[in-house]
């Protein structure tokens, strides 16, 4: 196995550390001042509604076609998403979760659920259409 030399791992334990005690501050920061709080509650309910919304709203016909389309949404969109982020042209604010990304509700709930059901929607105007 190709390994860095001593000097460049020793860099590279430090950037880790560095990461790993900014990580230890922002989960402080959110457990006092995040969870719990009107954003908290807000990402969690468009984290979870848009997905009970298609749920009952779905055409059951079409559900694998418009989840395949839904999961493409959501590679795009996080892909997208996380290259803004680390190159700082954008931030978000109220974490849901700590441990996990931070647009979250945006990438896997709303952006795809928003696409299935335009998708959906032009599905029916296609066939409304074709009559």
């Amino acid at each position: 196995m190709i390994s860095p030399s001593k000097h460049t791992k020793e860099l590279i334990n430090e950037q880790y550390e560095s990461i790993d005690d900014a990580h230890s501050a922002l989960t402080e920061i959110w457990m006092e001042e995040i969870l719990f709080s009107f954003g908290w509650l807000t990402t969690l309910v468009l984290t979870v509604l848009p997905w009970v919304v298609w749920f009952i709203f779905r055409n059951k016909d079409s559900s694998a076609r418009l989840l395949l389309g839904g999961l493409w949404a959501m590679l795009i969109s996080s892909w997208l998403d996380y290259v803004g982020v680390t190159l700082g042209l954008w931030r978000y604010y109220n974490k849901l979760i700590p441990l996990i990304p931070d647009y979250i509700a945006w990438d896997f709930a709303l952006m795809p659920v928003t696409i299935m059901f335009f998708y959906k929607s032009n599905l029916k105007q296609a066939l409304i259409l074709k009559d």
